[in-house]
């Protein structure tokens, strides 16, 4: 195992995650990942391919790897509807997705909502999530890492909903951003450029845009670095939020 930023490039590309359910293990791997990159000694040089890594980096990056036996520990049902004895009509099928942003980071997650016939209850399970590592050069606020999240997710939720051949309709995007919200539901003339343009693609998605409090959001374990005992075998991340569970819609008027 090389100690060198040509060992951590080749290493965190090989996790195999398609469908993004380990994103909370990952999303640390490219924060150290992006640290060796921006990386200037006290004399101005950068970190090269096969220079030994600084001691702060080289411990990050051994607990990193430390972690890996948890992360292999994470586990999820291959089929979704187990329980059920008749797959839902897709009408019948729901798409929630959640954004959220960090300092370094932001985040999303996707769980799909169906009703269950036997226990009265809807049942929801983590399909997707992703991860985009903020930029060191040209810093941006909270706020637009926030909306870049809430972006990300609606442009994820319609190629999911394409893919599974769900309704438009039964797509919802939560964020616990209140100036997201409160920027998406602005004339979109009236914002500057960089605002503007991404306000823009979500208001084009016509998914329906939710208010969920922070501590209802999952995206926070993609969107800020977390230990592993906070998603591995943890309902929160394979479940989601317990609104979800609920046998009617009462969050829809409540966060609406």
């Amino acid at each position: 195992l090389k100690l060198s930023k040509r060992g951590i490039s080749s290493i965190i590309p090989r996790i195999y995650d398609p469908t993004g359910l380990l994103q909370p293990f990952i999303l640390k791997g490219k924060l150290i990942l992006q640290q060796c990159w921006v990386y200037r000694s006290k004399e101005g040089e950068t970190l090269g391919w096969d220079d030994k890594l600084p001691e702060e980096i080289r411990n990050r990056w051994l607990k990193w790897l430390n972690e890996i036996k948890e992360a292999a520990k994470f586990q999820v049902n291959r089929y979704i509807f187990k329980g059920l004895k008749i797959i839902p009509s897709r009408k019948e099928v729901t798409l929630h997705g959640f954004a959220d942003a960090g300092e370094t980071a932001w985040g999303i997650c996707i769980y799909i909502r169906f009703f269950n016939p036997i226990t009265k209850l809807y049942q929801s399970c983590l399909i997707y999530s992703t991860t985009r590592v903020a930029p060191t050069k040209g810093k941006l606020s909270i706020p637009k890492k926030e909306l870049n999240a809430v972006v990300l997710v609606c442009e994820k939720l319609l190629y999911i909903a394409n893919s599974l051949e769900v309704p438009l309709d039964n797509l919802y995007a939560h964020t616990d951003s209140l100036v997201s919200m409160h920027w998406i539901n602005k004339d979109k003339n009236n914002l500057k450029t960089y605002v503007s343009n991404r306000v823009t693609k979500i208001q084009q998605s016509n998914i329906q845009i939710i208010f969920v409090p922070g501590k209802q959001n999952p995206a926070d374990l993609v969107s800020k670095p977390k230990p592993s005992k906070e998603y591995i075998d943890n309902t929160f991340w394979n479940l989601g939020p317990t609104f979800l569970h609920q046998a009617d819609n009462a969050w829809l008027e409540q966060y609406k």
